[in-house]
Protein backbone atom coordinates (compact mmCIF):
# COMPACT_ATOMS: atom_id res chain seq x y z
CA UNK A 1 0.00 0.00 0.00
CA UNK A 2 1.49 3.68 -0.84
CA UNK A 3 1.97 6.21 1.90
CA UNK A 4 -0.75 8.54 3.36
CA UNK A 5 1.49 11.35 1.68
CA UNK A 6 1.22 9.94 -1.78
CA UNK A 7 -1.84 12.11 -3.71
CA UNK A 8 -4.46 10.09 -6.05
CA UNK A 9 -5.93 11.18 -9.15
CA UNK A 10 -9.36 12.94 -7.84
CA UNK A 11 -12.18 13.96 -10.28
CA UNK A 12 -14.20 17.26 -9.22
CA UNK A 13 -17.09 15.92 -11.06
CA UNK A 14 -19.68 13.88 -8.62
CA UNK A 15 -22.26 11.20 -10.10
CA UNK A 16 -25.79 11.71 -8.73
CA UNK A 17 -28.19 9.19 -9.73
CA UNK A 18 -31.83 9.51 -8.48
CA UNK A 19 -33.41 6.90 -7.11
CA UNK A 20 -36.60 5.75 -5.97
CA UNK A 21 -37.91 6.88 -2.13
CA UNK A 22 -40.79 4.08 -2.17
CA UNK A 23 -42.68 1.60 -4.29
CA UNK A 24 -41.67 -1.03 -6.68
CA UNK A 25 -38.92 0.40 -7.36
CA UNK A 26 -37.37 1.39 -4.05
CA UNK A 27 -33.75 2.69 -4.59
CA UNK A 28 -33.81 2.14 -8.18
CA UNK A 29 -33.40 4.83 -11.07
CA UNK A 30 -37.29 4.52 -12.73
CA UNK A 31 -35.47 5.29 -16.23
CA UNK A 32 -32.61 3.13 -16.13
CA UNK A 33 -34.88 0.22 -14.83
CA UNK A 34 -37.86 0.58 -17.09
CA UNK A 35 -35.59 2.18 -20.19
CA UNK A 36 -34.03 -1.63 -19.99
CA UNK A 37 -37.12 -3.80 -19.08
CA UNK A 38 -38.85 -2.27 -22.19
CA UNK A 39 -35.66 -3.17 -24.48
CA UNK A 40 -35.40 -6.66 -23.09
CA UNK A 41 -39.21 -7.14 -23.05
CA UNK A 42 -39.17 -6.04 -27.37
CA UNK A 43 -36.10 -8.59 -27.69
CA UNK A 44 -38.30 -10.96 -25.93
CA UNK A 45 -41.39 -10.76 -27.69
CA UNK A 46 -39.71 -10.36 -31.12
CA UNK A 47 -38.20 -14.07 -30.18
CA UNK A 48 -41.28 -15.55 -29.42
CA UNK A 49 -43.33 -14.01 -32.05
CA UNK A 50 -41.17 -13.73 -35.15
CA UNK A 51 -38.36 -16.14 -34.40
CA UNK A 52 -36.90 -16.65 -37.83
CA UNK A 53 -36.95 -13.26 -38.87
CA UNK A 54 -35.62 -12.22 -35.36
CA UNK A 55 -32.22 -15.28 -35.65
CA UNK A 56 -32.27 -13.59 -39.65
CA UNK A 57 -31.71 -10.24 -38.12
CA UNK A 58 -29.88 -10.88 -35.47
CA UNK A 59 -27.27 -13.00 -37.12
CA UNK A 60 -26.99 -10.47 -40.00
CA UNK A 61 -26.16 -7.62 -37.24
CA UNK A 62 -23.63 -10.43 -35.46
CA UNK A 63 -21.55 -11.27 -38.89
CA UNK A 64 -21.51 -7.83 -39.94
CA UNK A 65 -19.97 -6.86 -36.08
CA UNK A 66 -17.79 -9.58 -36.75
CA UNK A 67 -16.68 -8.45 -40.19
CA UNK A 68 -16.21 -5.02 -39.37
CA UNK A 69 -14.31 -5.67 -36.00
CA UNK A 70 -12.83 -8.39 -35.77
CA UNK A 71 -9.15 -7.33 -35.88
CA UNK A 72 -9.96 -4.41 -33.59
CA UNK A 73 -11.29 -6.84 -31.13
CA UNK A 74 -8.26 -9.48 -31.75
CA UNK A 75 -5.95 -6.41 -30.88
CA UNK A 76 -7.86 -4.62 -28.23
CA UNK A 77 -8.27 -7.67 -26.30
CA UNK A 78 -4.88 -8.11 -26.36
CA UNK A 79 -4.10 -4.06 -25.42
CA UNK A 80 -6.26 -5.10 -22.05
CA UNK A 81 -3.75 -7.47 -21.01
CA UNK A 82 -0.66 -5.60 -21.46
CA UNK A 83 -2.51 -2.69 -19.98
CA UNK A 84 -3.56 -5.23 -16.48
CA UNK A 85 0.30 -6.55 -16.36
CA UNK A 86 1.63 -3.04 -16.80
CA UNK A 87 -0.91 -1.54 -14.17
CA UNK A 88 0.47 -4.57 -11.78
CA UNK A 89 3.97 -3.79 -11.79
CA UNK A 90 3.91 -0.57 -12.05
CA UNK A 91 3.83 2.01 -8.68
CA UNK A 92 -0.05 2.14 -9.98
CA UNK A 93 -0.44 -1.48 -8.93
CA UNK A 94 -0.19 -0.63 -5.18
CA UNK A 95 -2.84 1.56 -4.94
CA UNK A 96 -5.21 0.22 -2.46
CA UNK A 97 -9.37 0.05 -3.74
CA UNK A 98 -11.12 1.55 -0.49
CA UNK A 99 -10.16 4.16 2.28
CA UNK A 100 -6.24 3.75 3.48
CA UNK A 101 -8.19 2.68 6.62
CA UNK A 102 -10.20 -0.01 5.05
CA UNK A 103 -9.17 -3.67 5.19
CA UNK A 104 -10.32 -6.82 2.91
CA UNK A 105 -13.59 -7.81 3.14
CA UNK A 106 -12.96 -11.14 1.91
CA UNK A 107 -9.71 -13.57 1.84
CA UNK A 108 -7.06 -14.11 -1.05
CA UNK A 109 -8.99 -17.32 -1.70
CA UNK A 110 -12.19 -16.56 -1.49
CA UNK A 111 -11.67 -13.67 -4.08
CA UNK A 112 -10.21 -16.18 -6.82
CA UNK A 113 -12.93 -18.34 -5.98
CA UNK A 114 -15.64 -15.68 -6.66
CA UNK A 115 -13.75 -14.49 -9.14
CA UNK A 116 -13.48 -17.90 -10.68
CA UNK A 117 -17.19 -18.99 -10.43
CA UNK A 118 -18.61 -15.35 -11.68
CA UNK A 119 -16.25 -15.05 -14.62
CA UNK A 120 -16.31 -18.59 -15.77
CA UNK A 121 -19.20 -20.13 -14.14
CA UNK A 122 -21.69 -22.12 -16.49
CA UNK A 123 -19.75 -21.20 -19.49
CA UNK A 124 -16.97 -23.66 -18.97
CA UNK A 125 -19.00 -26.42 -18.26
CA UNK A 126 -19.94 -25.97 -21.60
CA UNK A 127 -17.20 -24.20 -23.66
CA UNK A 128 -14.11 -25.95 -22.29
CA UNK A 129 -15.14 -28.72 -24.86
CA UNK A 130 -17.49 -27.13 -27.24
CA UNK A 131 -14.91 -23.86 -27.96
CA UNK A 132 -11.74 -26.08 -29.34
CA UNK A 133 -14.18 -28.49 -31.07
CA UNK A 134 -15.48 -25.44 -33.02
CA UNK A 135 -12.31 -24.05 -33.56
CA UNK A 136 -11.00 -27.22 -34.79
CA UNK A 137 -13.85 -27.48 -37.61
CA UNK A 138 -12.63 -24.15 -38.88
CA UNK A 139 -10.62 -21.01 -37.54
CA UNK A 140 -8.40 -18.12 -38.44
CA UNK A 141 -5.92 -20.38 -39.55
CA UNK A 142 -8.08 -22.54 -41.45
CA UNK A 143 -9.74 -19.90 -43.29
CA UNK A 144 -6.29 -18.36 -44.07
CA UNK A 145 -5.58 -21.81 -45.86
CA UNK A 146 -2.62 -22.40 -43.41
CA UNK A 147 -4.11 -25.75 -41.61
CA UNK A 148 -6.85 -27.94 -43.14
CA UNK A 149 -9.98 -28.18 -41.00
CA UNK A 150 -10.06 -31.28 -39.31
CA UNK A 151 -7.08 -32.73 -38.96
CA UNK A 152 -4.10 -32.92 -36.91
CA UNK A 153 -2.67 -29.80 -38.03
CA UNK A 154 -5.74 -28.18 -36.48
CA UNK A 155 -5.17 -28.75 -33.01
CA UNK A 156 -2.75 -26.25 -31.93
CA UNK A 157 -4.35 -23.39 -33.43
CA UNK A 158 -7.92 -24.68 -32.28
CA UNK A 159 -6.42 -24.84 -28.70
CA UNK A 160 -4.24 -21.48 -29.18
CA UNK A 161 -7.74 -19.27 -30.32
CA UNK A 162 -9.58 -20.82 -26.83
CA UNK A 163 -6.85 -20.26 -24.71
CA UNK A 164 -7.09 -16.73 -26.34
CA UNK A 165 -11.04 -16.59 -25.20
CA UNK A 166 -10.49 -18.48 -21.81
CA UNK A 167 -7.00 -17.58 -20.88
CA UNK A 168 -5.46 -14.45 -19.59
CA UNK A 169 -7.17 -12.59 -22.73
CA UNK A 170 -10.43 -12.93 -21.34
CA UNK A 171 -9.47 -12.37 -17.30
CA UNK A 172 -7.29 -8.77 -18.72
CA UNK A 173 -10.92 -7.56 -20.11
CA UNK A 174 -12.66 -8.60 -16.91
CA UNK A 175 -10.03 -6.77 -14.47
CA UNK A 176 -10.00 -3.34 -17.09
CA UNK A 177 -13.99 -3.43 -16.30
CA UNK A 178 -13.91 -4.26 -12.78
CA UNK A 179 -11.13 -1.75 -11.87
CA UNK A 180 -12.60 0.85 -13.30
CA UNK A 181 -15.95 0.56 -11.68
CA UNK A 182 -13.83 -0.93 -8.58
CA UNK A 183 -11.62 2.60 -8.20
CA UNK A 184 -14.20 4.98 -8.91
CA UNK A 185 -16.57 3.24 -6.41
CA UNK A 186 -14.36 2.36 -2.98
CA UNK A 187 -12.04 5.40 -3.89
CA UNK A 188 -14.54 8.53 -4.60
CA UNK A 189 -17.34 6.79 -3.45
CA UNK A 190 -19.28 7.33 -6.79
CA UNK A 191 -22.29 4.97 -7.92
CA UNK A 192 -21.19 1.35 -8.51
CA UNK A 193 -22.19 1.90 -12.39
CA UNK A 194 -20.35 1.77 -15.70
CA UNK A 195 -21.03 5.37 -15.78
CA UNK A 196 -18.97 6.71 -12.94
CA UNK A 197 -15.35 4.78 -14.75
CA UNK A 198 -16.14 7.72 -17.27
CA UNK A 199 -16.60 10.76 -15.06
CA UNK A 200 -13.18 11.88 -16.29
CA UNK A 201 -14.22 11.96 -19.49
CA UNK A 202 -17.48 13.33 -20.03
CA UNK A 203 -17.73 15.62 -16.48
CA UNK A 204 -21.28 15.88 -14.41
CA UNK A 205 -22.78 15.68 -18.30
CA UNK A 206 -22.73 11.93 -17.07
CA UNK A 207 -25.44 13.17 -14.75
CA UNK A 208 -28.00 13.28 -17.66
CA UNK A 209 -29.41 11.84 -20.41
CA UNK A 210 -25.80 10.42 -21.46
CA UNK A 211 -25.42 8.52 -17.93
CA UNK A 212 -28.96 6.90 -18.31
CA UNK A 213 -28.22 5.57 -21.63
CA UNK A 214 -24.43 3.85 -20.98
CA UNK A 215 -26.31 2.58 -17.65
CA UNK A 216 -29.12 0.73 -19.75
CA UNK A 217 -26.75 -0.76 -22.53
CA UNK A 218 -24.83 -1.72 -19.86
CA UNK A 219 -27.69 -3.46 -18.16
CA UNK A 220 -29.27 -5.00 -21.40
CA UNK A 221 -25.67 -6.22 -22.77
CA UNK A 222 -24.94 -7.98 -19.44
CA UNK A 223 -28.17 -9.88 -19.46
CA UNK A 224 -27.77 -10.38 -22.91
CA UNK A 225 -24.22 -12.10 -22.12
CA UNK A 226 -25.98 -14.07 -18.99
CA UNK A 227 -28.84 -15.40 -21.37
CA UNK A 228 -26.22 -16.91 -23.72
CA UNK A 229 -24.02 -18.30 -21.57
CA UNK A 230 -26.86 -19.84 -19.72
CA UNK A 231 -28.46 -20.72 -22.60
CA UNK A 232 -25.26 -22.91 -24.33
CA UNK A 233 -24.93 -24.00 -21.43
CA UNK A 234 -28.59 -25.36 -20.81
CA UNK A 235 -28.24 -26.96 -24.62
CA UNK A 236 -25.68 -29.01 -23.77
CA UNK A 237 -27.39 -29.95 -20.29
CA UNK A 238 -30.05 -31.28 -22.41
CA UNK A 239 -28.16 -33.05 -24.46
CA UNK A 240 -26.08 -35.35 -22.06
CA UNK A 241 -29.68 -35.56 -20.60
CA UNK A 242 -30.50 -37.27 -23.53
CA UNK A 243 -27.70 -39.50 -24.64
CA UNK A 244 -27.71 -40.61 -21.40
CA UNK A 245 -31.14 -41.90 -21.16
CA UNK A 246 -31.78 -42.43 -24.94
CA UNK A 247 -34.77 -40.35 -24.94
CA UNK A 248 -35.32 -36.83 -26.83
CA UNK A 249 -38.50 -35.60 -24.36
CA UNK A 250 -37.25 -32.54 -23.42
CA UNK A 251 -36.05 -31.52 -26.97
CA UNK A 252 -39.49 -32.32 -28.37
CA UNK A 253 -42.01 -31.42 -26.11
CA UNK A 254 -45.16 -29.16 -27.46
CA UNK A 255 -45.39 -26.38 -27.09
CA UNK A 256 -41.69 -25.25 -27.60
CA UNK A 257 -40.53 -21.37 -27.88
CA UNK A 258 -40.59 -21.76 -31.38
CA UNK A 259 -43.29 -23.12 -32.32
CA UNK A 260 -45.28 -21.30 -29.90
CA UNK A 261 -44.00 -18.06 -31.06
CA UNK A 262 -45.10 -19.43 -34.74
CA UNK A 263 -48.58 -20.14 -33.73
CA UNK A 264 -48.84 -16.72 -31.92
CA UNK A 265 -47.95 -15.14 -34.98
CA UNK A 266 -50.33 -17.27 -37.33
CA UNK A 267 -53.31 -16.54 -35.08
CA UNK A 268 -52.06 -12.65 -34.94
CA UNK A 269 -52.08 -12.79 -38.92
CA UNK A 270 -55.70 -14.36 -38.99
CA UNK A 271 -57.75 -12.49 -35.83
CA UNK A 272 -58.07 -8.94 -35.17
CA UNK A 273 -58.13 -9.61 -31.37
CA UNK A 274 -55.83 -8.35 -29.35
CA UNK A 275 -52.44 -10.02 -28.81
CA UNK A 276 -52.50 -10.91 -25.46
CA UNK A 277 -55.46 -12.81 -25.75
CA UNK A 278 -54.38 -15.27 -28.23
CA UNK A 279 -51.98 -16.46 -25.46
CA UNK A 280 -54.19 -19.08 -24.07
CA UNK A 281 -55.06 -20.44 -27.64
CA UNK A 282 -51.33 -20.42 -28.71
CA UNK A 283 -50.80 -22.45 -25.86
CA UNK A 284 -53.42 -24.92 -27.08
CA UNK A 285 -55.87 -24.19 -23.71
Amino acid sequence: MLEETVTYPTTESRVDIYTSPRGFYKGLNPVITLGSKAILLFLVLAAVTIPDKAASLLGEINSSLLSTFNAYYIFSVSLFLIFCIGVSVSPMGKIKLGQLNDTPEFSNFSWFAMMFGAGMGIGLMFYSIGEPMYHFAGNPEVIKGAVEAKTLATVESAMRFSFLHWGLHAWGIYVCAGLAMAYFAYKHNMPLTIRSALTPLFGDRINGTLGHVVDIVAVVATVLGICTTVGTGVLQLVSGFESVTGGDSMRTWTPSPRTLGQRFHADLDTHSTAPWTLIPRALGQ
